[in-house]
């Protein structure tokens, strides 16, 4: 799947979180600086718990690079390879949890297999054995409201900023590697989807 150009803008105050649900909803998502993040503030994302839920939460995926802006989709489980010029240290990748009866709980986690260069003081370059990184999975657990309305929708997000840090040796560059990650939704009524998303570089 190729990037699609996108210009992500940063809006703050309540015009910012008003437009939250109607932009996951057109498949877009800014750059947030938190890790977890609970999605629809307002009523349109929000549905009076029923009493049964015959069908389980649906998941998909959106990738934005944050230095170039250029962002991906992916509905379910499936493959992203990064376009040259995009980085594994400048993604943000957000798992997108949606059940019209309600969204109970959402977890994301994963791993990663990364390949880093050591460039010697003549300048030649060899590439060290292939390391593997383990993403902590996060979980969020959601509730009823005190009106009895459950979230239709919900997301975690996940920035990989420390990548080169985390796993290549002190001096050395991270090449190229490929990240697992796995995101799981439940509704209220133990229906449960998960799905994998692998992105390489």
């Amino acid at each position: 799947m190729k990037y699609v150009e996108s210009k992500v803008s940063h809006s703050s105050g309540e015009r910012f979180r008003a437009k939250l649900c109607s932009g996951l909803k057109r498949g877009w998502l800014p750059a947030f600086s938190i890790t977890i993040l609970v999605c629809c503030l307002g009523s349109s994302c929000k549905t009076v718990k029923p009493t049964s839920d015959a069908t389980p939460p649906t998941i998909r995926w959106a990738i934005l690079d944050r230095e170039s802006g250029r962002r991906a989709e992916q509905d379910g489980s499936g493959m992203i390879t990064l376009e040259v010029g995009d980085h594994l240290e400048d993604l943000e990748i957000t798992c997108i949890a949606e059940d019209p009866q309600g969204v109970h709980k959402i977890s994301f986690g994963g791993q990663g297999d990364i390949d880093c260069d050591h460039v010697f003081p003549d300048l030649r370059v060899e590439r060290l054995p292939v390391r593997k990184l383990f993403f902590k999975s996060d979980e969020q657990t959601l509730s009823p409201d005190s009106g009895g309305k459950v979230l239709t929708q919900t997301i975690l997000v996940k920035k990989f900023s420390n990548l080169r840090k985390d796993g290549c040796p002190a001096g050395d560059t991270l090449a190229r590697g490929t990240l697992t990650l796995t995101g799981t939704a439940e509704n209220y009524f133990k229906g449960i989807t998960s799905a994998t998303l692998k992105v390489t570089k």
